[in-house]
């Protein structure tokens, strides 16, 4: 981050949180006056702000895994989200998209796995979307993985947070959370890390937590009504 700290300082707890379509303007310290964030407000005052980053692409899959590697999406062969890099992308425009690979590839380095190497407890909370089981976080540096799966979404953000995903559609979706008392999904990511803090044993853990937690993403609009983040 292009911070330096004395040889002898211990090493920072690093805390990553990434919001699917979160507008610039959608937290009170960028000036909404519509959406309550006093949590991320103090979290911004109290830290350090970056405010001028761009997403590398516009979707969700190649932001996250650009993210992770350090690579642009181009590079890395994943411009489209991971279902339809499985389905080999849009046939009915004038240009055809380019082969897209729907899993990140494991021999790519992560920041994970590079956390690790400075003997960091790692752990993914939430939206993972970057390939099937065998790509999981936990193939990619992580320690610990938190309801991410290959889904983009959920069926439904309500408990048991599982069903088919539409009518066109009647895949089964679940959300591996584990037991728990019901609520809205987004509840859950913040309760679950308490554990995994307690299992890191071999240095500070690091939390990448990915969330969609306004529902845009899957455009329905209605998870984060009534929260204050």
């Amino acid at each position: 981050m292009g911070m330096s700290l004395p040889a002898h300082a211990a090493k920072m707890n690093v805390v990553f949180i990434l919001v699917d379509d979160w507008g610039w303007a959608d937290a009170g310290v960028q000036g909404s006056d519509f959406f309550e964030t006093p949590n991320i407000d103090r979290l911004a005052q109290e830290g350090l702000r970056f405010t001028q980053a761009y997403a590398a692409a516009a979707i969700c899959s190649p932001t996250r895994a650009a993210i992770l590697t350090g690579k642009s999406p181009a590079r890395l062969d994943m411009t489209i989200w991971h279902e339809g890099a499985v389905r080999g992308g849009p046939k009915n425009k004038r240009l055809l998209e380019a082969k897209a690979q729907p899993n990140l590839p494991l021999a790519e380095v992560t920041l994970a796995e590079l956390f690790k190497k400075q003997n960091y407890f790692t752990a993914h909370i939430g939206k993972w979307h970057l390939g099937k089981a065998a790509f999981y976080p936990e193939t990619q540096g992580y320690d610990v993985n938190i309801g991410g799966t290959y889904w983009g979404a959920p069926a439904t953000f309500h408990w048991p947070y599982r069903g088919p995903w539409g009518k066109n559609d009647p895949e089964l979706r679940y959300v591996p959370v584990g037991a728990g008392q019901a609520g809205r999904l987004s509840y859950r990511p913040t309760h679950r890390p308490r554990a995994a803090n307690h299992r890191a044993a071999k240095g500070p853990p690091v939390f990448f937590e990915p969330v969609v937690s306004h529902r845009a993403h899957a455009h329905r609009g209605q998870a984060g009504v009534g929260e204050a983040v």
